[in-house]
């Protein structure tokens, strides 16, 4: 799921690497939520929806994850579970990362990205290293 290192540059993939099935209610968003950090505009989710806005913690979508592997392992175990996976329709409604995205996130961390550059380009030019 590192979208990053293994989903972008085919060179970075090791042999063993396959790309992780997300469940099929997932693959029906659009865009397919990722582990890049999240993007939104005024239209909606532009990227991202499996990390949080910290860029650390999952969503409500990357916990269901969490739990499906947890789930998947006790069943292996043979432990009785009431269902074989997460309700997924119950868990997309309650993200609100998803049903309710920042509509100016995009253009809150656009213009910090620029005050950063333009701070590493004025400490460059003092000759001082960047921030």
């Amino acid at each position: 799921m590192a979208f990053r290192r293994y989903l972008i540059d085919d060179q970075a993939q090791p042999d063993w690497w396959t790309p992780y099935d997300l469940p099929e209610a997932f693959s029906e968003l659009s865009p397919v939520p990722d582990t890049r950090y999240l993007g939104s505009d005024r239209f909606g989710r532009t990227q991202g929806g499996l990390i949080s806005l910290d860029g650390v913690h999952p969503t409500t979508l990357g916990y269901s994850l969490i739990a499906r592997e947890v789930m998947n392992a006790m069943a292996t175990l043979g432990v009785p579970l009431a269902a074989a996976e997460p309700d997924y329709s119950e868990i997309i409604a309650a993200d609100t990362l998803l049903s309710e995205p920042l509509p100016q996130l995009d253009s809150v961390l656009n213009g910090v990205d620029l005050i950063n550059r333009t701070v590493d380009l004025v400490q460059a030019l003092r000759g001082s290293p960047p921030l």
